[in-house]
């Protein structure tokens, strides 16, 4: 039987090269939503989730490499495999460049297959001898010869999040599906997969048994599910609901991606009671809602197929600020994306779409450079018309450069635009750790007193994060961004011991640890001395050993190093 090698690319990362930006990061969180909110940024990496689900799979041996380094992946290629598998995405092209050089020079006889979203990039074809453009498991099952149609399995992905190096949260993340019909211009999942939807988890029954799965290894229920809207479906939605809505001593906590339209089809409190606790939303732009003069007129350039649209049908004749309210009220916290740098965005423009995004009051934020990436409908239509910058190399293509000609911005000046949008989000709302609490707050006075059990269940969840966090609140007074913000965590901290009652001995114990803690991280951050480079993963399937234990010692967080 064959042996079968999948990696993610080489680190290291954080670093400005000729393979990387310091925001090529392995941490969605700390390098796109939190990055601005020093002590307080949230941690954690991901890995390659794809490759350990293909990995399951597939019959034959497979071993799983999360960042190696160029000498560790070295001495896995000496280890002789038949197949040599690499996952990337455009912005780490140039590292899969290097390793297909380390492939064909330390496993000449091995065959290499390239996947991901960065073979959208012309030249795959000609580095590798496969090149994965679809679901990954049928992929390698038919090369393998195997029966595309087998039963499948769902790994167990553990994923903690910390602030201040101290882990907030434990849970798991679920492969729920691939693709997108909403088909946003510039998407790279909805157009990669040719805006269909490709379920990995057909029912609920699917998700919930994954869940009982991940809980039954790691001991948690709060899982992240990995799937572009995950709300749209709604027939799977209500068969989930089924069981998670029956679970009042262990109630499963859930975070997905939803568009607003999706959203828009469920009660809030429905969606409360079934463990939805986050939500990210992409509401991308307010000013592009009304911009259908441009969609009429684009669409008399090219095809329909390649049309690039900054107005996105996903959130047509919805009230978009209702409706998150709503979320609010009932505990539910979001993570609401915006793009900078729009076709018709002026800094006058991007000012008044970040005013109109803060007023939603998320959770969290993204800011994004608007990109047009290889495959999308809006890089076939900038290429059409010549403004793709030619100067600007793959690696470069991260959400923070910008790569087109744009009419009003220029590179610099809209970077700085970006960086204004994540520090105005945190000078103004403040930390998403307090935000977080503020939600659960209003979903615990909303439920407490309900007659309702799974009503009551959710609120104690509300109620437990709320005292979770007693040893933080006096920290985010003293190093809150100005007075403001210092007066809002103040003001939660007086209403959670209100509601809750003050502090016992064992908080105050923990809350003295964790001003040390603190002011020792503080210092880092001020020096910019903080990264976390994460350490190799390797992850092996197909042996007597219980993969998913084999995975879960070696996701243990990595150290936190100084530069």
């Amino acid at each position: 039987m064959p042996k079968i090698l999948l990696t993610t690319v080489m680190r290291p990362f954080y670093v400005d090269s000729d393979d990387c930006t310091f925001q090529t990061q392995p941490e969605l969180f700390h390098g796109q939503i939190t990055l601005a909110q020093g002590l307080f940024s949230m941690r954690t990496y991901s890995g390659g989730f794809g490759l350990e689900y293909i990995a399951l799979n597939i019959k034959p041996k497979t071993v799983v490499l999360n960042y190696p380094s160029e000498q560790e992946f070295i001495k896995e290629l000496k280890k002789g495999y038949d197949y040599v598998g690499i996952s990337y995405v455009i912005c780490t092209h140039r590292k899969m460049e290097k390793m297909c050089a380390l492939v064909r020079t330390h496993a000449p006889d091995a065959k290499l297959i390239l996947g991901g979203y960065g073979t959208a990039v012309l030249g795959a074809d000609e580095l590798a001898d496969y090149v994965c453009r679809e679901e990954g498991v049928t992929f390698m099952r038919r090369l393998l010869g195997e029966d595309i149609d087998a039963p499948r399995e769902h790994p167990v992905i553990p994923e903690k999040k910390k602030i201040m190096n101290v882990t907030v949260n434990q849970g798991s993340i679920l492969l729920a599906g691939l693709g997108c019909p909403n088909g946003c211009d510039f998407c790279s999942t909805s157009h990669f997969y040719n805006r269909q939807h490709i379920p990995l988890l057909k029912t609920g029954k699917d998700v919930w048994d994954a869940i009982l799965k991940c809980d039954a290894k790691l001991h948690t229920r709060l899982v992240g599910i990995m799937e572009e809207d995950f709300l749209l479906y709604k027939k799977r939605v209500m068969e989930l609901a089924e069981y998670t809505r029956k679970e009042m001593v262990n109630p499963v906590r859930m975070a997905g991606f939803s568009s607003i339209k999706a959203i828009s089809m469920y009660d809030p409190v429905f969606l409360a009671e079934m463990g939805i606790e986050t939500l990210w939303v992409g509401i991308e732009s307010k000013s592009s809602q009304d911009l259908r003069a441009k969609q009429e007129y684009l669409t008399k350039k090219v095809s329909e197929e390649e049309t690039a649209i900054s107005s996105y049908p996903k959130m047509d004749k919805i009230d978009i600020k209702k409706t998150l309210r709503s979320l609010h009220d009932v505990g539910i916290n979001t993570l609401i994306s915006m793009i900078v740098g729009l076709e018709h965005h002026t800094e006058d423009l991007v000012k008044q779409d970040l005013a109109y995004h803060l007023s939603l009051d998320p959770t969290l934020s993204q800011f994004l450079i608007y990109t047009p990436v290889p495959g999308t409908p809006l890089y076939t239509c900038f290429h059409r018309e010549g403004r793709i910058l030619k100067d600007i190399p793959l690696h470069k293509i991260d959400g923070f450069t910008l790569s087109f000609k744009h009419n009003h911005i220029d590179g610099e000046r809209m970077k700085q635009l970006q960086r204004y949008c994540f520090e105005r989000d945190y000078q103004q709302l403040g930390p998403s750790a307090f935000r977080f609490i503020q939600k659960n707050l209003k979903g615990y006075l909303r439920f407490y007193d309900s007659d309702i059990p799974i009503q009551q269940a959710r609120a104690d969840v509300y109620a437990a994060n709320c005292k979770m966090c007693y040893p933080l609140y006096d920290i985010g007074v003293k190093y809150a961004p100005n007075d403001n913000v210092a007066a809002m965590i103040a003001d939660l901290r007086d209403r959670v011991y209100d509601v809750f009652g003050e502090p016992r001995a064992s908080h105050k114990v923990k809350t003295v640890f964790a001003k040390i803690i603190a002011k020792h991280y503080q210092k880092k951050v001020e020096e910019n001395k903080v990264t976390i480079q994460p350490k190799l993963q390797r992850i092996v399937y197909g042996e007597t050993a219980n993969p998913s234990l084999l995975q879960y010692y070696a996701k243990l967080p990595p150290k936190t190093t100084m530069q």
